[in-house]
């Protein structure tokens, strides 16, 4: 479960029932290993945001993407020392107006059978969305999906709200819609609507401490969720599971969806959709950063075989990858050569997909000393990248290399990577763009 728990939360909660519990949001799959004496488990899915389409100038209808689905199941059956699967759903990318906007993930515990929130479908030109991603379980909602008045004139419609635990997200709209179709119910989010007959705003989200209050009007997150976007990020979709708002903006960027979530409680007086689900008092952080390379290198060598991550040494390219979407994958036998179009430090960071990985990685490092200490220690890597077809490309120079530029080439998208750094002994995960780096925990 290295760096994929993001809290392990234990202690005692109100009302005299006691519970531990433990929560994933980082999307991906995981194993959860029953604890001694727990024989069952309340578990709540919320699934992955569809990304939404844009168009570089106009009014025109381009759509957001569609909320994640809610799904919740109590008293599942589990055996003490047994692991079980769990499974968070990705937020999907925004894509431009050729294509569809890529769907959210689906979240699910066990299997989509037991209990799971579906991941939102993407936005598309001049194309209603019905409903977002449904659910599996006990209970639960379905995303909003999206509603325009006609393909041109009134805007992009919004992104849609994340399912509730007893009802929809509200629907993305444009400005030609009811206010009252952007409302969640049953502690569903609201969907998103337009800003100024230009950029959709995203579709708010919902938590995962049971339910609550749902969203109202434009972006509003349900209960423990965030809002959707602001004046100044209007196509940001909320967490967890609301989808990212359509764009008709000059820089003709949409909003990713939101990622996903599962949360698994257990212990006396506690069920979805309310009943003790609200947070344990005590909290418990991870053990700390990875200080050593040894302990990186397991850490590694265990994302990549519990994943079943794609290997592939330095000095290869990824000219394979045309599927890849949010993935990861593990580069070993670190060398520092071969040529990149791009720079993962660009925004948007892409690099053609017949640039070496040794140069990928070497730009996406902290430091010039980061990436002599992997070569020099001959350390793994990890990746995450999407195909994002034909793209113009930018050279820079960094940490001793100056990378190429180039008019238009089928390229990747640099999301993320993690890496031991050897200057600030420790693990660390860059996301792109922006460049945020923080200690992968373990």
């Amino acid at each position: 479960m290295a760096g994929a728990i993001q809290a392990v939360l234990m202690g005692v909660s109100t009302g005299g029932a006691s519970g531990f519990e433990n929560l994933y949001d980082v999307p991906g799959t995981y194993s959860w290993t029953c604890p001694p004496g727990v024989t069952s488990v309340c578990v709540v899915c919320i699934g992955g945001g569809g990304g939404g389409v844009a168009y570089t100038t106009g009014d025109f209808a381009m759509h957001g993407g569609a909320g994640g689905g809610l799904g919740w199941k109590n008293d599942i059956a589990v055996t003490p020392g047994n692991s079980y699967t769990v499974d968070v759903g990705v937020g999907g990318p925004q894509a431009n107006y050729s294509s569809v906007g890529f769907a959210g993930g689906n979240s699910y515990f066990i299997s989509l059978a037991t209990v799971a929130g579906y991941g939102g479908p993407g936005g598309a030109y001049n194309t209603n969305k019905g409903a977002g991603g449904t659910f599996a379980g006990d209970g639960g909602g379905a995303g909003g999906g999206t509603q325009m008045t006609a393909a041109s004139g009134y805007g992009a419609p919004g992104g849609g709200g994340a399912g509730g635990y007893s009802g929809a997200g509200g629907k993305g709209t444009d400005d030609g819609q009811a206010a009252s179709l952007r409302n969640g119910s049953g502690g569903g989010a609201a969907g998103g609507y337009t800003n100024g007959s230009i950029t959709g705003y995203g579709g708010g989200g919902v938590g995962v401490f049971g339910e609550g209050a749902s969203g109202v009007g434009g972006t509003g997150g349900g209960a423990g969720g965030s809002d959707g976007g602001s004046a100044t990020t209007s196509v940001v979709a909320g967490l967890y599971g609301g989808g990212g708002g359509g764009s008709n903006a000059a820089n003709g960027t949409a909003g990713n969806g939101a990622g996903g979530a599962v949360r698994i409680i257990w212990g006396n007086g506690r069920a979805f959709p309310s009943t003790g689900t609200e947070i344990s008092p005590t909290y418990v952080p991870e053990t700390g950063p990875i200080t050593s390379i040894a302990a990186w290198e397991s850490y590694s060598s265990g994302r990549q075989t519990g994943e079943s991550l794609a290997t592939a040494t330095a000095n290869a390219t990824m000219t394979s990858y045309t599927g890849y979407n949010l993935t990861w994958m593990q580069v070993t036998n670190p060398v520092l050569g071969g040529t990149m179009w791009g720079s993962p430090y660009n925004n948007p960071a892409y690099v053609t997909n017949d640039s070496t990985l040794s140069r990928v990685v070497q730009h996406g490092v902290l430091s010039t000393a980061a990436a002599n200490g992997i070569v020099n220690n001959s350390l793994t890597t990890l990746l995450q990248m999407t195909y994002v077809g034909s793209q113009v490309t930018t050279g820079i120079t960094r940490n001793g290399y100056t990378s190429v530029s180039y008019t238009a080439f089928a390229s990747m998208r640099i999301d993320a990577i993690e890496y031991f750094d050897t200057d600030l002994g420790k693990a660390v995960r860059t996301t792109f763009p922006g460049q945020t780096t923080e200690d992968i925990l373990v």
